[in-house]
């Protein structure tokens, strides 16, 4: 296997002092506000769910061109992830790293089995390796998703074409990215993704159903200690970014997980982030 490519000196300079501050970041611990949340506000647009034909056979063949090179890619990941523990103890924080090959598993790109997996589980429930969502417009995924163009932005020195998706598979552990939505940004021109935000289908009002539930459930006081017998309403959001690599294609750089407890009726806290970024190299020309 060959050594993965050096990034150039500028870009690794770069990326270090992009990992420095998040990670610094990662220390604050905030709450969140549910009436704040962006995907209240795509409710309120009336843009029409649905994208012409031309689109997403044009995004269909991106994502089968990440099929095609998955086979021949290396990943390595470095992980940063910090916990808030429930009590006045100070945030637990760890650092990772692995190197491991990419391959197509039940059709996401996704780390060789046996390999270190670090965003497959966070908290109490999964969240989709970072490199699935390359594959969240292909053929076999589409009939399960809602898709819809919510306009173009600016970005970088051009534009990106924001789409808004939604999985219509009932949620299980997240595991799957089709138990999701969220919003995807994508170059407007080669349709290659630029940047992803993510949360399971229906997050707050079924994080909602789930506070309840555990706030009335029966509670056992042993030693101080106060075990209730429902889990805790918890659940992980995700931001994934890519960039342009040796391939001609985008792949993710870095990846940022949340993993929130909702608290009150309009509230949750974070419980744990983790920071994840990648470096990519061809094994074999594919």
């Amino acid at each position: 296997m060959k050594p993965l490519r050096h990034f150039g000196l500028g870009i690794l300079t770069a990326l270090v002092c992009l990992i420095a501050t998040s990670a610094s970041s990662l220390l604050a611990q905030p709450v969140v506000s549910i009436e704040q949340d962006p995907y209240r506000k795509l409710e309120e647009l009336d843009t029409p769910w649905g994208l012409p034909d031309e689109l997403t056979d044009r995004l269909a063949r991106r994502a089968a061109e990440y099929e095609t090179a998955a086979p021949s890619l290396e990943c390595r990941e470095t992980t940063r992830s910090v916990r808030y523990p429930r009590s006045d103890r100070p945030a637990e924080g760890d650092a990772r790293e692995a190197t491991y090959l990419l391959t197509l598993e039940d059709g996401s790109m996704v780390p060789v089995r046996g390999h270190e997996r670090s965003l497959s589980r966070s908290g109490r429930s999964a969240v989709p390796p970072a490199h699935a969502w390359t594959q969240l417009f292909a053929s076999y995924h589409q009939p399960y998703f809602a898709y819809r163009d919510v306009g173009e932005v600016p970005y970088g020195f051009g534009t990106a074409r924001r789409i808004q998706f939604r999985g219509a598979v009932p949620h299980a552990d997240g595991a799957d990215i089709r138990e999701w939505e969220g919003t995807v940004l994508v170059d407007s021109v080669s349709l290659l993704p630029l940047e992803l935000d993510a949360q399971p289908f229906n997050l707050w009002p079924r994080l909602e159903h789930q506070r309840r539930e555990y706030a009335q459930s029966f509670k056992l006081v042993f030693f101080g200690l106060i075990i209730r017998f429902k889990p805790r309403p918890i659940a992980e959001r995700v931001h994934v970014r890519f960039d342009m690599q040796d391939s001609g294609l985008t792949l993710p750089v870095e990846a940022y997980v949340e993993t929130v407890e909702k608290i009150q009726a309009d509230q949750a806290i974070v419980r744990s982030r983790l920071l994840a970024s990648y470096e990519h190299g061809f094994t074999a020309i594919p």
